[in-house]
C-alpha cells in the first residue's frame, strides 16, 4: 500500500509505503483507496465505507477532527489525514481475507498433509504393537529395544513440516520480486490455470511513459487548477496520467466528487463544474459524436478531448508470447477500437479481443468462462477490474505509483514484475512437483527406518538422532528444491 505523504503546507511530499507512515503525519488519499490507519480528517467532509470491516453498505459521513478508523474506503475526493498511530500490517491481512468473496478450498496436498498427521500415529501405533508381540514370541530380550526404537524413529514431522516450509518459502521468494500472494493455495490454484484475461489500460501499458495530447479550447489557469484538482481525486491511471501532464498546482476545494466505474469523473470546484470521461457519458448520448479518446466538459461545455499514447514494453511483448504457446489469452478492455493502436503489436497474442466493455461486462466474460471449467488468470489495474477480479480463479492486481489497496484479488504485483507472469506460473507448478518430491522422500526416510526399527538392529539411541536427522532432511530439501526453482525462473534476484 502507498500513499501520498504531504509536507506542512498541505502540498504533495512523496509517496511512501504506508507501513511507514509514523504518527501525526499527514496524508492525501483518493476515491477508493482504503485508510491504512487509525487517524484524524483533516478535510472538511469525508465519506467512509466501512463495509470491509463492519459488513455495512451505509457510508459514514465524516466532518474535520472526526477519527477515522483503519480499514474504511473513501467515497468522496481526495481526503486528507493525519496519522494517530502507525499502520497494523495483520490487521489489513484479516481485512484481505475477510474481504475476499471466493472461499478459498484446500488444495490436494493440504488434504494429503492433514490426513497424513492424523493416521500416521494410528500407523506407528499400530506397528509398534505388532513388533512387541512378534519379540515376545521370537526373542523377548529384543522387545522393548525394538518397540521403542519404533515409536522413536516414526518421524510424520518430515512429512507435514515440507509442505508449510515449501510454500512459506515461496511466498517470501516471491515478495522480494514485487508479487504478494493472499496465502500459500492461491500457489496451487496457479498451477490448474487454463486461460488468462487482461485488462489494457494501467496494465499492459505502461503509463509511467505515457504521452498525453489534448486538442480544444486553451484552458485558463483557474480551470487547469481545477482539473488538476480533479483529477488528484481518483486512482484511475488514466486522470494520473493526465494530472502529471498537467503539471502540479494548487490543490482546490472538490464537492461532488462521484466516479463512474467505466465511463469517467466529475465533481465541482468553485464555480466550475467538471466531467471527464467517455463521451458517451459525457454526451448521454449512445455515441462519441465524433470525439475521440477522454472528452472533458465544464459547465455543461465540452472543452476538448486528451488521447493517451501508451508504450508496451518489450518485455511485456516477451511475455505475452510466451503465455500465448501455453494458454488462450483475452483481452478485455473499455477502450473503444481505436484506442487499441497503441498496443497493435500485442493484439495477434489474443484469442479474442473485447473492446467497450463496462466492469460488469468483463466479470460475465470471465464467469461464462469459469462456468465452462475454463480456470481464469484475471490481470487489471484493480479498480474497474475489481469484479473480474473477484470472479477469476486467481485475481492480480497489478499496481504502480498511486496505486489502492484492492481486497478483491488473491495476487497484488508491481506493475514492473508483469514480465515474471510465465515464471510466476511456471513456478507455482515447480513448487507443487518439489512438495510431491519432498512428501516421497519423506515415505522413504520412514519405511528405512521403522523396518530397521521392526527388525530389532536399531537402538533407541540410534533412533533418536536418526528421527531429527530425517525431519531436517527433508525440510531442507523442501527449501532447497524451491530456491532452485525460483533461481532458474529468474525469481531471486532483488525487487524490481
Amino acid at each position: 500500500m502507498a500513499v501520498e505523504l504531504l509536507d506542512a503546507n498541505n502540498n504533495r511530499s512523496e509517496y511512501i509505503r504506508a507501513k511507514d507512515l509514523q504518527a501525526g503525519q499527514q496524508y492525501a488519499l483518493a476515491h477508493g483507496q482504503v485508510i491504512p490507519t487509525d487517524s484524524i480528517l483533516l478535510s472538511p467532509f469525508a465519506s467512509i465505507d466501512y463495509s470491509f470491516v463492519t459488513g455495512e453498505s451505509k457510508p459514514n459521513e465524516m466532518r474535520a477532527g472526526d477519527s477515522i478508523f483503519a480499514g474504511g474506503k473513501i467515497t468522496t475526493g481526495r481526503t486528507v489525514l493525519q496519522v494517530l498511530k502507525p499502520m497494523d500490517q495483520s490487521y489489513f491481512l484479516g481485512i484481505w481475507n475477510k474481504a475476499n468473496p471466493k472461499k478459498q478450498k484446500q488444495f490436494a496436498l493440504e488434504k494429503l498433509n492433514q490426513l497424513f498427521a492424523k493416521y500416521f500415529t494410528i500407523f506407528t501405533l499400530c506397528v509398534a504393537a505388532i513388533t512387541l508381540f512378534y519379540w515376545a514370541i521370537v526373542n523377548p530380550a529384543n522387545i522393548w529395544n525394538a518397540t521403542t526404537a519404533v515409536l522413536i524413529v516414526a518421524c510424520p514431522c518430515a512429512l507435514t513440516l515440507s509442505l508449510p516450509f515449501a510454500l512459506g518459502n515461496a511466498l517470501a521468494i516471491l515478495g522480494k520480486k514485487g508479487i504478494y500472494l493472499r496465502n500459500q493455495s492461491v500457489l496451487h490454484q496457479l498451477g490448474q490455470i487454463k486461460a488468462i484475461a487482461f485488462d489494457k489500460t494501467g496494465t499492459l501499458t505502461a503509463l509511467s511513459s505515457t504521452k498525453v495530447l489534448y486538442s480544444g479550447k486553451s484552458l485558463q489557469a483557474i480551470e487547469k487548477e481545477a482539473l488538476i484538482t480533479l483529477c488528484m481525486a481518483s486512482t484511475h491511471p488514466v486522470a494520473e496520467a493526465i494530472r502529471q501532464n498537467l503539471g502540479d498546482s494548487s490543490i482546490l476545494v472538490l464537492t461532488n466528487f462521484e466516479e463512474v466505474l467505466g465511463c469517467g469523473i466529475q465533481g465541482k470546484v468553485g464555480d466550475y463544474t467538471i466531467r471527464l470521461g467517455k463521451a458517451e457519458w459525457i454526451l448521454n448520448k449512445p455515441n462519441n459524436q465524433g470525439l475521440d479518446g477522454t472528452v472533458l466538459q465544464i459547465n455543461g461545455s465540452v472543452f476538448g478531448s486528451f488521447s493517451l499514447h501508451s508504450e508496451v514494453t518489450g518485455e511485456v511483448i516477451t511475455s505475452l508470447r510466451k503465455l500465448k504457446e501455453q494458454f488462450p489469452l483475452y483481452l478485455l478492455t473499455g477502450d473503444k477500437e481505436t484506442g487499441l493502436q497503441s498496443i497493435k503489436s500485442l493484439l495477434p497474442c489474443f484469442l479474442e479481443i473485447k473492446s467497450g466493455l463496462m466492469p460488469n461486462k468483463k466479470a460475465t466474460f470471465i464467469s461464462e468462462l469459469e462456468i465452462n471449467g475454463t480456470k481464469t488468470i484475471m490481470v487489471g489495474d484493480g479498480l474497474n477490474d475489481t469484479s473480474a477480479l473477484a470472479t477469476a480463479s486467481v485475481g492480480i492486481a497489478v499496481t504502480s505509483g498511486k496505486n489502492g489497496f484492492t481486497p478483491a484479488c488473491d495476487i497484488m504485483m508491481d506493475a514492473q514484475a508483469l514480465p515474471l507472469l510465465p515464471n510466476l506460473i511456471s513456478f507455482a507448478k515447480a513448487c507443487r512437483k518439489n512438495i510431491v518430491n519432498s512428501f516421497w522422500l519423506s515415505v522413504l526416510y520412514n519405511l528405512i527406518g521403522i523396518s530397521v526399527a521392526v527388525s530389532g538392529q536399531l537402538s533407541p539411541v540410534f533412533a533418536a538422532v536418526f528421527m531429527p536427522l530425517s525431519s531436517m532432511s527433508v525440510v531442507a530439501f523442501s527449501t532447497w528444491a524451491t530456491a532452485i526453482s525460483a533461481r532458474k525462473r529468474n525469481l531471486t534476484l532483488s525487487k524490481v
